[in-house]
């Protein structure tokens, strides 16, 4: 997480695969398996997304947000599954909840941008606010100019709401 507050840069939702993954050498609850997230990368870099998808896959069911992001991505380019918006979602709502800043900025900027998803502006702003909390300027940004459309009182419950919100424990395992 550190990692991102450091970076100035402009994230565009659906493009920061590579930061996603270099997050993974940054994550304690990576260390042991180092060695299996250097072959994943090795795979995904190379071209072999489905190798790269089930080592992924593992580790985001075993409740790693970071590698739930990543998969997100997977299925939101088509990258060792068939493209899916409908899994993308899955994924970075399940990343999101457990505190994930990039998920939670993408989660926002799906709920606020239809067609891909049925706009809901005070969702997007909810998690668009919790991305802001944890450093994105970018969901900050964004947050802000949805916050123009809301309602005075809508924008001081969404705001408590966000205040108040604490994240699932990384390691909690996804139910099947």
């Amino acid at each position: 997480m550190s990692r991102l507050k450091c970076v100035n840069i402009q994230f565009r939702p659906f493009t920061g695969l590579f930061l996603v993954l270099s997050l993974f050498f940054t994550d304690p609850l990576f260390a042991s398996h180092e060695n299996n997230m250097s072959e994943a990368l090795s795979a995904y870099d190379g071209g072999d997304y489905q190798k790269a998808y089930e080592i992924w896959s593992h580790h985001a069911k075993a409740g790693n947000p970071t590698a739930m992001t990543t998969l997100a991505n997977m299925y939101q380019n088509g990258e060792g599954r068939p493209a899916s918006s409908a899994d993308a979602w899955k994924w970075y709502q399940r990343a999101a909840e457990r505190g994930d800043v990039t998920a939670q900025l993408n989660l926002g900027d799906m709920l606020a941008a239809p067609p891909r998803t049925h706009g809901n502006v005070e969702r997007a702003y909810f998690w668009l606010g919790l991305a802001s909390k944890g450093g994105n300027k970018w969901a900050s940004r964004l947050q802000k100019k949805l916050g123009k459309t809301l309602k005075l009182q809508e924008r001081a419950l969404l705001d408590k709401e966000i205040s108040e919100w604490s994240p699932l424990e990384k390691d909690t395992p996804v139910p099947d």
